[in-house]
């Protein structure tokens, strides 16, 4: 907890919380279905001709058999590729610290070889002074031609410009984020997916934060939580 500037009113006190933990299952989850819209060719498949895909351009293509790259296996990030491994893909994961407790068919590896070797890329960081705009026009130079990007984490982890540049040189088949700047040159392009952060916006996740914090306000006065109480 983080002290506020002023106590809470008849506590004496002055304690800042956030329920950090409730997200992951939907955010894990937009993340892996914005890789199957992204298989579709965001943009094109517009279904003018109705029925039976006529008047649809192009075709999609399938995650089974395709390579994941997992960029930060943490919370959130170990939930994607748990995902992933269910739909039949290779997943390799890259992470700053190494993990502990791998999942079996996980695959660690260098930045460089996911980025180069993956068809489709998520990135699961936190943002710091370290991580921002991580995903650099440099970086974008070392991903597989034709891959896709995908990026629920945050909007200042990637050089929008750069994406831009990448989709129109081939590099990225397609982006998709749930964050994105608010003048971003990735509005309305024909290859680009973008959600308004609404990986938490679920109805599991929001009963899971009314309660987490409700916990930790009855911690916080020191009182006995719901669990204690009903073990009493």
């Amino acid at each position: 907890m983080r002290p506020l500037p002023q106590p809470l009113p008849g506590t004496g006190r002055g304690d800042l919380t956030r329920s950090l933990s409730v997200n992951g299952e939907g955010t894990g989850e937009v993340a892996l279905s914005a890789s199957g819209e992204g298989t579709g060719e965001v943009g094109e498949h517009k279904g003018e001709g109705g029925r039976s895909g006529k008047g649809v351009r192009g075709y999609g293509i399938e995650l089974a058999g395709k390579t994941l790259g997992v960029i930060g296996y943490g919370r959130i990030g170990r939930l994607v590729a748990h995902l992933a491994l269910a739909f039949g893909m290779r997943v390799f994961a890259y992470d700053v610290v190494t993990p502990q407790g791998v999942e079996p068919g996980v695959r660690l590896t260098s930045l460089e070889a996911l980025v180069g070797d993956s068809d489709f890329v998520s990135i699961h960081v936190p943002l710091t002074p370290q991580t921002r705009g991580f995903v650099s026009a440099e970086l974008l130079e070392r991903f597989k031609m034709g891959s896709f990007l995908v990026n629920t984490a945050r909007a200042e982890l990637v050089d929008e410009g750069a994406v831009v540049r990448a989709l129109e040189s081939g590099r990225l088949r397609g982006y998709a984020a749930d964050l994105f700047s608010e003048r971003s040159p990735l509005i309305g392009h024909p290859k680009v997916l973008l959600t308004p952060h609404i990986g938490a916006s679920t109805e599991e996740a929001q009963r899971r934060a009314g309660f987490e914090i409700v916990e930790k306000v009855w911690g916080a006065l020191n009182l006995p939580s719901k669990s204690a109480r009903m073990s009493a």
